[in-house]
């Protein structure tokens, strides 16, 4: 993660702490034969000139995203802050001017308006479209918003598959942890589901009982969320 241990922890209540962070049932392990797969697939990406130097993530829980949500930024607002920290971060990893391909944001065409760690900052307008849009930073390089990029671009194809892991594994924390309270819980993927929302109630009377406020625990839907998923904006 791009922020340390206490930072990650610094809104959370101590009697939440647990439901996301504990690694109780939790190994990070592969066996032998994963691990020379992946040191094949390592030579392979060598080969067309990739190289993984550094892996870092974002993240968001739902207090952090609540809080955006009263402070007028919706989710896909707070993605596009969370990559230009990544950006940021790597580029100062590599020591040079990079050029960094992301996934298009809420359908956003213009995102100067919306920079936040980047706003601010020199930089020249590239293209502005809905399916690209490019920006050239002097001393950081270019980044580009492109739709669908993981469906065209193999670096962003791994980033994404990286990003799905741990949002995978903290949600698995968070059923993990309930389920030791609730006999036969389900786990659940965290999205609008039906077993999401049969999740949520069959927990409601030990959140209760516990005292989880529900900004620790269930996104607050922000005004503006359904339009930029429709790609209007």
């Amino acid at each position: 993660s791009l922020d340390d241990r206490a930072a990650l922890r610094a809104l959370c209540p101590g009697h939440v702490e647990e439901q996301c962070w504990s690694t109780e049932g939790e190994a990070f392990t592969a066996p032998d034969k994963l691990l020379r797969a992946i040191g094949r697939d390592l030579d392979k990406l060598a080969e067309k000139g990739v190289e993984i130097v550094a892996v870092r993530s974002m993240l968001l829980c739902v207090k952090r995203m609540n809080d955006g949500v009263r402070a007028g930024k919706n989710r896909f607002v707070l993605d596009l802050h969370a990559m230009e920290r990544l950006i940021l971060e790597l580029g100062g990893l590599a020591g040079a001017e990079v050029f960094a391909v992301c996934g298009k944001v809420g359908g956003f065409g213009k995102y100067g308006s919306a920079f936040g760690p980047l706003a601010g900052r020199l930089h020249a307008v590239l293209e502005e479209g809905r399916a690209r849009s490019a920006y050239r930073f002097p001393g950081l390089g270019e980044i580009a918003f492109v739709r669908d990029s993981d469906a065209s671009d193999l670096c962003v194809a791994m980033a994404s598959m990286v990003g799905k892991y741990v949002r995978e594994a903290l949600m698995e924390r968070v059923a993990r942890h309930y389920q030791r309270a609730v006999p036969g819980l389900h786990g659940a993927s965290g999205y609008h589901d039906p077993v999401t929302s049969a999740f949520i109630g069959a927990t409601r009377l030990v959140r209760r009982a516990r005292e989880i406020p529900g900004d620790c625990f269930e996104r607050r839907a922000a005004e503006g969320d359904a339009a930029l998923e429709d790609g209007s904006l």
